[in-house]
């Protein structure tokens, strides 16, 4: 067992009630074609995420994830994310993959987020937290850039100095001036990434309440998501969100 949550693929999640539109919605991110996505059935899990951006670790082809996507509950969207990607190039990205929201990880300019919407798909724009004290100013500037016009902005961990790529680091910025950040989007969606795994997670939670909370290191086993770590995250955020 593992907080609480038995070995194997079978959860019984359709048997535990809970609700469709949970209190915090889960996307797990930086799948590949292959992954068990059993852990869909879960009504926490509202988005899964493929990577896009080909200096990742974790991309793949647009075109590979499309049997997978169609392959999703109804109820669960698909996220592709991309790094400073021409828009022709996201838009592509999209009809081959049937993505349906586009994360945007890069330097993108609010002009660019919002003929992405124009184009009838939704956008999220990642912005960077500073891992400590020190920048507070500049997240709460791109905020106020970025927030009119995207569909949610998603808060990760600044990465760290020469990487290559934007996120994915499992590191975790100072989670006490979230409150600050929520305060500074003015009831827009935002997300929380960076860091995020089963033994953590509650502590999240109890600090604020986003929209959403996105994982992918944290719940990988030798470079690939492991169920039994998806399945002991989504126990863990169930566990927190009841207390609300």
């Amino acid at each position: 067992m593992l907080d609480g949550v038995a070995d194997g693929q079978g959860t019984g999640w359709a048997q535990m009630n809970l609700p469709r539109t949970p209190l915090v919605q889960v996307k797990i991110c930086g799948l590949q074609p292959q992954d068990d996505l059993s852990f869909t059935e879960n009504p926490l899990v509202h988005h899964v995420g493929f990577v896009f951006v080909k200096a990742s670790k974790r991309y793949v082809e647009p075109t590979a994830v499309r049997g997978a996507i169609r392959a999703l509950p109804a109820d669960t969207q698909a996220v592709g994310v991309f790094a400073d990607e021409p828009v022709a190039n996201i838009l592509r990205a999209v009809d081959a993959s049937g993505i349906s929201v586009a994360q945007l990880h890069g330097n993108e300019a609010p002009a660019v987020c919002q003929t992405l919407k124009n184009s009838g798909v939704s956008v999220w724009k990642a912005i960077s937290v500073p891992l400590s004290d020190g920048g507070l100013d500049t997240v709460l500037s791109q905020i106020d850039l970025y927030k009119d016009c995207v569909d949610a902005v998603l808060l990760d961990a600044k990465p760290p100095v020469g990487a290559n790529v934007t996120g994915g680091h499992g590191q975790t910025f100072d989670w006490t001036i979230l409150h600050r950040l929520a305060a500074a989007l003015d009831g827009r969606d935002w997300w929380v990434a960076g860091g995020l795994r089963p033994d953590n997670v509650a502590f999240l939670l109890k600090l604020c309440r986003p929209t959403g909370i996105d994982v992918s290191s944290g719940v990988e086993r030798n470079g690939r998501k492991d169920v039994r770590l998806i399945n002991a995250f989504l126990h863990c955020v169930q566990q927190t969100v009841q207390l609300y």
